[in-house]
């Protein structure tokens, strides 16, 4: 497979008498890192890829790769980036024309930035990465104007400017299709209407993130229903987080028969799932499983889950005086059965 250039950074920084522009014998085909501090994420290991690595010892010399480096087919990476904002604000105007990959996760950038991001991106661009800044419709008008087919697009935690508010998730809908392999609008008011056009459309889903449901998916409990149905069928799904949005009973019968290759799983267990239904998920083999949970029943049910690797418990609030919720008694007699 052929080995791209990639512009990523992390905390390593060499001493800074090493100046980007000194290094010399860059190939096509190689791969390319420009690192510096102070790094949260950390690329992927490819230990089978040869690498270029350019350490970045202060904002000059990123500045100066920026503008000397021709970059083919190219990913960058400036996850969790909290450096100087001047600096990221200027590499909009000079992303490559062959972008492949963008990731500008947990940056936390004012709506004017990420506007200058989804406006300069090229249709190249198969791999968008945008969560936790703050995203608006201008900025989701002009990613569409841009004429790119992401297979991953994830635009969720969003929401961080209260004069302009949520952007219409409605307008997401022509990135959806066969094409889409992940695709995240967590801690959005995710409405059942766009999961419903979303997993009808892009039935290759590897991953989704739908944290917390809209207020129409318990007003339209059929619909909401309809939904997950479709959620479901998406066979190829490895990873859903769907935390504060109620499951149904009924999916996660149908999520444990088709989607065998699921290794991720967020959600909540509405009042009616019986403890067989909850045992459904035992045909999966889960690295991690957060299940809210609504009754003794089901805490206990989930806790004893043996085919999960890491396993999270999580209280949700009933909303009716019917219910019968989980209190820390209940959590005391589990431990001590779990123990004993």
């Amino acid at each position: 497979a052929q080995k791209l250039p990639q512009l990523v950074w992390n905390s390593e920084v060499l001493p800074s008498s090493r100046r980007v522009l000194e290094i010399e014998g860059l190939e096509d085909g190689r791969e390319l890192q420009l690192i510096w501090p102070p790094g949260a994420c950390r690329p992927p290991s490819h230990s089978h890829a040869s690498r270029v690595q350019l350490r970045m010892s202060c904002d000059a010399d990123i500045e100066a790769a920026l503008a000397e480096a021709e970059l083919e087919k190219c990913q960058l990476n400036f996850a969790g980036f909290a450096g100087s904002k001047s600096l990221i604000s200027s590499i909009p105007p000079r992303l490559p024309q062959s972008l492949l990959v963008l990731d500008i996760r947990k940056c936390f950038l004012d709506s004017k930035t990420v506007l200058a991001f989804f406006t300069a991106v090229p249709g190249t661009l198969r791999e968008l990465r945008a969560s936790h800044n703050a995203i608006t419709a201008e900025a989701v008008e002009a990613l569409s104007r841009a004429g790119c087919r992401p297979k991953v697009l994830d635009v969720g935690w969003s929401d961080l400017e209260q004069d302009s508010g949520e952007f219409e998730l409605a307008n997401l809908e022509p990135f959806f299709g066969e094409h889409l392999e992940e695709f995240g609008i967590g801690d959005l008011s995710v409405s059942v209407d766009i999961v419903i056009a979303l997993a009808r459309s892009s039935q290759k889903l590897r991953k989704l993130d739908i944290t917390r449901e809209g207020r129409d998916w318990r007003r339209n409990p059929s619909k909401a229903e309809r939904a997950w149905a479709l959620i479901a069928s998406c066979s190829n799904l490895e990873e859903l987080f769907a935390q504060k949005v109620t499951c149904f009973a009924t999916t996660l019968v149908a999520m444990a028969e088709s989607c065998q290759k699921l290794k991720v799983l967020a959600i909540d267990v509405d009042s009616g799932s019986a403890s067989s239904d909850l045992s459904a998920l035992a045909s999966l083999e889960l690295d991690f499983l957060s299940i809210g949970v609504f009754t003794p029943e089901a805490l206990k049910v989930a806790s004893q889950l043996r085919n999960v690797n890491w396993l999270e418990l999580r209280m949700t609030e009933t909303e009716t005086e019917t219910d019968i919720g989980v209190d820390e008694s209940d959590i005391e007699r589990l431990v001590g059965e779990l123990v004993s």
